[in-house]
């Protein structure tokens, strides 16, 4: 499997998620498109080094104890949901930054006039399901990278390219 064409379906899936997410959060944002595309790349960095953190920590045996008897499956899940999690966390913590918003997800805003915004109680709920929702985008993006090798078994459970 090549990495360009990976890594380009990644940006492309967490662009478009990241502008539904802009959509949601930061309603009256003029540069809606632009801050797509950048929160986008962003994932896409974070990402990375997220990977390259895993890949060291593996070389270096430091996961070894935590993943030594699992299957490539279960290391994949356990290895990669908190780690995507964490990433999206992130995301959602740059477009509106508060601790609740790295915590639990951004907040909805309702635009009532020109940079008034409503808060709802609730309003946190849809943020935790964007940060979920890009989760499942993330794990998404990887099926053409573990298709590509023949499934999660013909491939290393972790490592940089997979974040």
């Amino acid at each position: 499997m090549e990495l360009v064409p990976y890594v380009a379906l990644k940006l492309a899936a967490y662009i478009v998620w990241c502008g539904i997410g802009v959509g949601l959060f930061r309603p009256d944002s003029p540069a809606k498109l632009r801050q797509a595309f950048g929160f986008g790349l962003t994932t896409v960095i974070v990402g990375a080094a997220m990977g390259i953190g895993l890949s060291y920590l593996v070389t270096s045996g430091s996961l070894n104890a935590e993943i030594s008897g699992l299957s490539h499956r279960e290391i994949y899940f356990r290895i990669y949901l908190p780690v995507r999690w964490l990433e999206w966390a992130i995301i959602g913590y740059l477009m509106q930054q508060s601790a609740m918003s790295f915590l639990l997800g951004p907040s909805l805003l309702y635009s009532t006039g020109p940079a008034s915004f409503f808060r709802t109680p609730s309003s946190r709920f849809p943020g935790m399901l964007w940060k979920l929702g890009g989760v499942a985008i993330s794990f998404a993006a990887d099926l053409q990278w573990i298709l590509g090798a023949g499934g999660i078994e013909n491939m290393p459970a972790v490592g940089k390219f997979l974040c």
